[in-house]
This record gives C-alpha cells, sequence and structure tokens, in this order.
C-alpha cells in the first residue's frame, strides 16, 4: 500500500509524539511532500526521504528543532523553498545523501546549510537458503567490501535471526 501512494499530505503536521520517521522510505512511489507536512513535529529527530522525491514544499520541517539526521536517498537534488527546514539547527544536524550526489546536495541551498553531508553507503544483501543453511552475503558497492554469514542447521526450521550487523576485517 505504501507504494501507491505518490504525495504526503499534513496527516503528521503538529504531531509532537513522533519521534523518527524512517519508514518513509518505503513510500517507493512518494515523489513529494507537501507543503508544512511535517511542521511543528517538535521532537522528531531522524527521517528517511526515499530516492524518487523529486519536490518537497514550504515549510515542511519548519519547527523540527530535534531533527538531527535527514537521509534523504535522491540522487537528484530534490527542489526546496528556502524555509524548508526553519527552525532547524542545520549546522549541527547531519544530512545523509547517495555517494555520487553529496557534491551536488553540497552546493545547493537550503540543503548546503548542513554542518555536516555524509555518504550513504550503497548495500546489496544476497540470501541463499538450502535444505542445510541459509547464507547471506552483503556487498558494498562503493567500498567494494564483503561479509558473509551462515548458518547450518539440523532438523526443521523453528526460527532464525539474523544479524543486525557484520563486521568484517579483511
Amino acid at each position: 500500500e505504501a507504494e501507491n501512494v505518490t504525495t504526503l499530505g499534513d496527516v503528521l503536521k503538529g504531531n509532537t509524539s513522533i519521534t523518527s520517521f524512517n519508514e518513509l522510505q518505503y513510500f517507493t512511489g512518494l515523489t513529494s511532500i507537501n507543503n508544512s507536512a511535517f511542521y511543528g513535529c517538535s521532537k522528531l529527530a531522524s527521517i528517511s526521504i526515499p530516492g524518487n522525491v523529486t519536490s518537497i514544499g514550504e515549510s515542511t520541517f519548519e519547527g523540527c528543532i530535534n531533527l538531527n539526521d535527514v537521509y534523504c536517498y535522491a540522487d537528484n537534488v530534490p527542489s526546496t523553498s528556502s524555509n524548508v527546514f526553519n527552525g532547524l539547527n542545520t549546522y549541527t544536524a547531519t544530512l545523509h545523501v547517495p555517494t555520487a550526489s553529496a557534491a551536488s546536495y553540497w552546493e545547493t541551498s537550503p540543503w548546503s546549510e548542513f554542518g555536516r553531508v555524509m555518504a550513504i553507503e550503497t548495500q546489496k544483501i544476497f540470501y541463499a537458503i538450502s535444505d542445510e543453511s541459509i547464507s547471506m552475503n552483503v556487498a558494498n558497492i562503493e567500498s567494494e567490501s564483503k561479509a558473509r554469514f551462515t548458518h547450518e542447521f539440523n532438523g526443521e526450521w523453528e526460527a532464525l535471526c539474523l544479524p543486525f550487523a557484520i563486521d568484517y576485517n579483511a
């Protein structure tokens, strides 16, 4: 259902209990975020903007005084008004963007007002399942680093908890 949403209205406007909205990244059909969509969400600390968003309306994040991390997966910098981040201390906040697009964000106002612009590393995860084991391979495209997790089992499947993170030392 989330993939069918193309624009985000103001249903969350003024919500002072929301602290993160990283679920937004699953709205793969979303192309625009309306004016004041998150206006006054004073406890919002983190948000993830999907890669296909092309425009973000006026005052969208105005009053989001605790917004410290903005993850924007768009390869092309979304068009915005100059007041999209009013009331946010962008100099202490971090903007996370695709590696190949970091320079474009850094050069485009108001995105350029962020104190830190960090590259999002692109990862691909591959799974292999057999009657005897499950394997997960994680590959970082930019750094070409890789990690592997394998779990062998006897008998029937009950439950398998995959690790949240894999540390790999070459």
